[in-house]
């Protein structure tokens, strides 16, 4: 998020507050800034003309119901787009041709699309070098398939509905609804939650999101949705971790009960550097390390999601 902070020392400097970083001793920490933040204009740069291409390819295969998801559309949200780190690009056939669009990418893609499993949520390729995940579902319908499934039939319904499409360059995609993207990144945060790490840059897009569109969304559903998908609690807690680090302005969100235990404990987790890829009997261990994590990301305990992990393993 260098790209991002150094905006808000641009900001200060402008408003004449004094700062460390205009220290003779500190200059070379600020210079590194600059230079780490015209690699990410470049980077996104080079991230949009990935999205145009594979939009162009798809459009011309007849599959122009494709949704991008997170990255591109989330920088929107932010002051300033191009300084948000752009990351591999997501999308989801919201018509279901997934299977489809994995074909139209082989044909002419630098990398053919990696399935490793037919319970993997995605594939894998590349276009322009940008690495692209066509998503099979939008929730871990293998997982939890009475549960998440149900949510899974309501984001593809609000994906239908409410999708906005916009250009890029000479190319036309999908956009998600801001009702959407309420649901869709509480459940990318949860499965960050229990397997991976959450990182600040998925914080500050949230927070710019929710400053954008919190009077845009329908609070009605995604509450619903979060009910029948046990997310009420992390989203409950990442909320009033907006409110007590961000500063988020709590009209822009319906009313929740505050867990301020939880919100200290997961921005703690956000800043833990524990090693993430694991095997045998550490693996175990970070599941044992994770209860709260499940607890508060899908209200539920560590033994099944343990489970469910190792038979994905051996299925691979």
């Amino acid at each position: 998020v260098v790209a991002i902070a150094l905006d808000g020392v641009v900001r200060l400097e402008e408003a004449n507050v004094p700062m460390s970083l205009d220290m003779p001793e500190n200059q070379a920490i600020k210079y590194e800034w600059f230079g780490l933040q015209v690699s990410t204009e470049i980077k996104y740069s080079d991230n949009c003309k990935a999205i145009a291409k594979l939009f162009r390819r798809l459009e011309q295969k007849g599959l122009d119901k494709v949704l991008l998801l997170k990255g591109y559309g989330l920088s929107l949200y932010y002051p300033a787009a191009q300084h948000r780190d752009s990351g591999d690009i997501d999308i989801f056939s919201f018509e279901g041709k997934s299977e489809e669009v994995d074909r139209a990418l082989t044909r002419k893609s630098e990398e053919e699309p990696e399935r490793s499993s037919s319970r993997e949520r995605h594939s894998h390729t590349s276009v322009c070098g940008v690495e692209v995940e066509n998503h099979y579902c939008l929730c871990d319908i293998f997982s939890n398939p009475k549960r998440d499934s149900v949510v899974e039939a309501g984001l593809i319904e609000e994906a239908k509905e409410n999708s906005r499409r916009v250009g890029l360059d000479d190319a036309h995609l999908f956009l998600p609804s801001a009702t959407f993207n309420a649901v869709f990144l509480i459940w990318h945060l949860a499965s960050h939650l229990t397997i991976e790490r959450i990182s600040l840059k998925q914080l500050c897009d949230w927070y710019c999101f929710l400053k954008v569109e919190g009077r845009n969304v329908d609070w009605e559903k995604v509450g619903l949705l979060l009910k029948k998908g046990r997310k009420k609690r992390l989203a409950d807690t990442v909320n009033g971790l907006m409110i007590r680090y961000f500063g988020l302005d709590s009209s822009l969100i319906p009313a929740f009960g505050r867990r301020p235990e939880d919100e200290v404990r997961l921005m703690e987790f956000v800043f833990d550097d524990t090693p993430l890829k694991t095997k045998g009997p550490e693996a175990v261990l970070k599941y044992l390390r994770r209860s709260w994590n499940f607890r508060v990301a899908h209200e539920s305990g560590w033994l099944g999601p343990l489970l469910e992990a190792a038979s994905r393993h051996y299925m691979k």
